[in-house]
Protein backbone atom coordinates (compact mmCIF):
# COMPACT_ATOMS: atom_id res chain seq x y z
CA UNK A 1 0.00 0.00 0.00
CA UNK A 2 1.41 3.28 -0.94
CA UNK A 3 0.54 6.24 1.66
CA UNK A 4 1.71 9.83 1.06
CA UNK A 5 2.98 11.27 4.24
CA UNK A 6 1.31 14.56 3.99
CA UNK A 7 -2.00 12.81 4.13
CA UNK A 8 -1.40 10.47 7.28
CA UNK A 9 -2.86 11.69 10.71
CA UNK A 10 -0.70 13.36 13.09
CA UNK A 11 -0.75 10.01 15.32
CA UNK A 12 -0.45 7.56 12.15
CA UNK A 13 2.59 10.50 11.00
CA UNK A 14 4.32 9.68 14.80
CA UNK A 15 4.04 5.96 14.87
CA UNK A 16 5.98 6.10 11.39
CA UNK A 17 7.98 8.66 12.51
CA UNK A 18 8.68 6.68 15.96
CA UNK A 19 9.47 2.80 13.95
CA UNK A 20 11.91 5.07 11.06
CA UNK A 21 13.54 6.74 13.82
CA UNK A 22 13.30 9.55 11.57
CA UNK A 23 11.08 12.40 10.70
CA UNK A 24 8.88 12.28 7.78
CA UNK A 25 9.01 14.80 4.73
CA UNK A 26 5.70 15.57 3.31
CA UNK A 27 6.51 15.15 -0.18
CA UNK A 28 7.64 11.51 0.37
CA UNK A 29 5.29 8.05 -0.49
CA UNK A 30 5.72 4.96 1.64
CA UNK A 31 5.29 1.67 1.24
CA UNK A 32 3.64 -0.32 3.80
CA UNK A 33 4.01 -3.96 3.36
CA UNK A 34 2.32 -6.54 5.59
CA UNK A 35 3.10 -10.64 6.16
CA UNK A 36 1.27 -13.09 8.08
CA UNK A 37 3.49 -14.01 11.28
CA UNK A 38 5.80 -16.73 11.16
CA UNK A 39 5.29 -19.96 13.13
CA UNK A 40 7.81 -21.39 15.62
CA UNK A 41 9.30 -24.34 13.45
CA UNK A 42 10.37 -27.59 15.14
CA UNK A 43 13.17 -29.00 16.10
CA UNK A 44 13.53 -30.75 13.38
CA UNK A 45 13.10 -28.41 11.00
CA UNK A 46 15.72 -26.43 12.80
CA UNK A 47 17.95 -29.12 12.40
CA UNK A 48 17.21 -30.01 8.42
CA UNK A 49 18.21 -25.94 8.18
CA UNK A 50 21.11 -25.75 10.06
CA UNK A 51 22.67 -28.99 7.92
CA UNK A 52 21.62 -27.33 4.97
CA UNK A 53 23.43 -24.17 5.70
CA UNK A 54 26.56 -25.83 6.86
CA UNK A 55 26.48 -28.24 3.62
CA UNK A 56 25.92 -24.78 1.76
CA UNK A 57 29.19 -23.00 3.50
CA UNK A 58 31.52 -25.99 2.51
CA UNK A 59 30.08 -26.25 -1.01
CA UNK A 60 32.79 -25.06 -2.67
CA UNK A 61 31.51 -22.86 -5.59
CA UNK A 62 34.34 -23.41 -8.47
CA UNK A 63 32.86 -26.75 -8.52
CA UNK A 64 28.89 -26.37 -8.50
CA UNK A 65 27.56 -29.77 -8.73
CA UNK A 66 24.12 -27.92 -8.94
CA UNK A 67 22.40 -25.61 -11.36
CA UNK A 68 21.31 -22.03 -10.28
CA UNK A 69 17.99 -22.81 -10.27
CA UNK A 70 18.26 -25.71 -8.16
CA UNK A 71 20.11 -23.68 -5.70
CA UNK A 72 17.04 -20.75 -5.59
CA UNK A 73 14.45 -23.91 -5.19
CA UNK A 74 16.82 -25.43 -2.28
CA UNK A 75 17.10 -21.88 -0.71
CA UNK A 76 13.46 -20.94 -1.26
CA UNK A 77 12.26 -23.88 0.30
CA UNK A 78 14.24 -23.34 3.02
CA UNK A 79 12.86 -19.84 3.71
CA UNK A 80 9.29 -21.52 3.87
CA UNK A 81 10.03 -24.01 6.36
CA UNK A 82 11.49 -21.07 8.82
Amino acid sequence: MLLQAAELSPSQKAAFEELMGRKLLDQETLLLCASAPRGASTPEQRAAMEQRRQLLEAADCSQRRITDEEYEASLLETAEHE
